[in-house]
């Protein structure tokens, strides 16, 4: 696995037309298709006709990433290319909105089922259910804190009261806490990279932007002409964007100063419709992959747009992005002043652990650099990286991007792993669920994989099906009867496990033989349950087991 840090700002050529993307350009989802918006001008440009409800950036800015509200897909916009479809969800439903999670993959919260999902590789994982253990109308924005990877998500009720939680769920355990609650609606929370304050859009009972401490308490407040559908942080210049809609139903784009102060106010040049989501172009110059291995080596890929030949520099740090160093142009290196951002500021490359953190970039603007994790590093550490750019066009003769940080991982190489991914189908108890019993399958022992929640009473039969290949796409299994289910693997072996209570168990004993370790199968379960469907069977999600040593 590669750490990768990308800093593109790559011009986006509209397809069928001689209009480029600019840096700084708004990505509006509207009903209506994609638009790019002219900062100041309000000059639009239609980039698609499709119905895009969220909206974000690639990892890399080199393409438009969106979730139509109504069809329960998520898609592609590229250059040149058009739309590609990249997924869609199992079980129906639509985005309430959408994150990068580096450049491994990206976060969702699907509003319909109230669920925080992942998609990596090109699969699916479901991360948590927050329906089971919450009482909540709706969710909303998903963020990925700095300091600490773990994901911030808003919940909010209407009755008795309206009112909203922001949650915190660990990313290494996926335990819930909240963070605090509050009165106001929130629908949109976001993160200032600059201070780690949360800027929270509130809908009742007047349209407000509020900043909050981690407490919950209020910093500073001032209120917009309307409702606030999403909100654009710019990390760079630590200014929030904020689509609204004006009296007249018009849509606005509103940029705000961290101190409230109205720095422009952007009318959208188009008919009305119903405007979801909004993005920056070029708004995330720095990402990463979400860890780092202990002891492996990663490339660190620098890309400046329109830099050839430049002198770059990459600062490290393990103390977070706060207070970070003050510029004098009222910029800030988001990086805290540690051992670790010393050593990369004054010396350099770290002896044994970077090289190439230094140099020049290569007549495409790009630049690769080397890490390599210290194995006394512990596991969890967070380490944040700025890249730099010497150049004399700019402010003070210098660029600097955001910050962006991974987590220290340990060797995992060999190891024994299951995951489930995928949806399960409708049930009626709830739809079956797989879990591993153990850490996954070893060479030389029994592995076993548990179905639960699956019907009691009539005692019924479920069967468990075992591929070495998933199916790219999955197959719909609704024209056969089973409405809201997908079947992810191609069916190898079906084996019959007896149903006791509401679970049963699968096993199968794992030979001694190294050649098998990194192996990986798949499983699913479905199971007999009268009255479901017209086909009478249910389904579980998928499991991903990879066999260690």
């Amino acid at each position: 696995m590669r750490v990768m840090f990308t800093v593109a700002l790559a011009t986006l050529v509209t397809v069928g037309a001689a209009v480029s993307q600019d840096p700084g350009d708004y990505i509006v989802a509207t009903t209506d298709g994609l638009l790019a918006v002219k900062p100041g001008t309000g000059t639009v440009t239609t980039l698609t006709t499709m119905d895009a409800g969220v909206v974000m950036m690639s990892a890399d800015n080199r393409s438009i990433e969106f979730a139509p509200e109504n069809d329960a897909t998520y898609r592609r916009y590229r250059p040149g290319a058009g739309v590609e479809l990249v997924t869609d969800f199992p079980g129906g439903g639509y985005l309430a909105d959408l994150t990068l999670e580096g450049t491994s993959g990206f976060l969702a919260t699907r509003r319909s089922a109230n669920q925080l999902l992942a998609f990596r590789g090109g699969r699916q994982y479901l991360l948590f259910d927050l329906l089971a253990p919450l009482s909540i109308d709706n969710l909303g924005s998903v963020r990925t804190d700095l300091e600490t990877g773990d994901w911030f998500i808003p919940v909010w009720r209407q009755v008795p009261a309206t009112a909203t939680r922001l949650l915190r769920i660990d990313r290494a355990t996926m335990s819930v806490t909240t963070v605090f609650e509050a009165t106001p609606d929130y629908h949109v929370v976001d993160e200032d990279p600059r201070t780690g304050h949360l800027v929270a859009a509130r809908w009742y009972p007047t349209p407000a932007i509020d900043v909050l401490d981690r407490s919950g308490q209020v910093v500073r407040s001032w209120a917009t002409p309307s409702f606030v559908q999403d909100i654009a942080i710019d990390p760079v210049r630590s200014q929030f964007h904020c689509l609204v809609r004006n009296t007249s139903g018009q849509p606005e784009i509103l940029a705000y100063a961290a101190d409230g102060t109205l720095l422009e106010q952007t009318s959208v040049a188009i008919p009305v419709i119903e405007t979801e989501g909004l993005t920056i172009y070029g708004s995330r110059p720095l990402s990463s992959e979400a860890t780092a291995v202990v002891g492996k080596p990663h490339a660190l890929e620098c890309a400046f747009h329109n830099a050839a030949g430049l002198p770059y520099f990459i600062l490290l740090g393990q103390s977070g992005p706060r207070p970070g160093v003050a510029l004098p142009d009222g910029r800030r290196v988001h990086i805290a002043d540690d051992a670790y951002f010393r050593q990369t500021l004054l010396g350099g490359d770290i002896p044994n652990v970077t090289t190439g953190l230094r140099g020049t970039l290569d007549a495409n603007g790009r630049a690769t650099a080397w890490i390599t994790v210290p194995p006394a590093t512990a596991v969890g550490t967070r380490i944040l990286a700025t890249a730099i750019v010497l150049d004399p066009a700019e402010s003070l003769g210098v660029r600097v991007s955001n910050p962006w940080g991974f987590s220290v991982a340990p060797d995992t190489a060999g190891a024994a792993r299951f995951r489930t991914f995928g949806l399960s189908g409708p049930g009626s108890m709830g739809g079956a669920k797989l879990s591993p019993v153990g850490p996954g399958p070893v060479i030389g022992t029994t592995f076993t994989v548990r179905v639960t929640q699956l019907p009691t009473s009539p005692a019924n039969l479920a069967f468990m099906i075992v591929s070495p290949t998933v199916l790219t796409p999955e197959a719909d299994l609704g024209p056969i009867g089973m409405r809201g289910s997908r079947l992810y693997i191609a069916p190898t072996a079906v084996i019959p496990v007896q149903n006791a209570g509401g679970n049963a168990t699968w096993s199968v004993a794992i030979p001694n033989d190294r050649n098998l370790v990194g192996t990986e199968f798949f499983t699913q379960a479905f199971v007999l349950d009268p009255g479901l469907n017209a086909l009478g069977v249910g389904v579980s999600d998928a499991g991903e087991a990879v066999i260690g040593r």
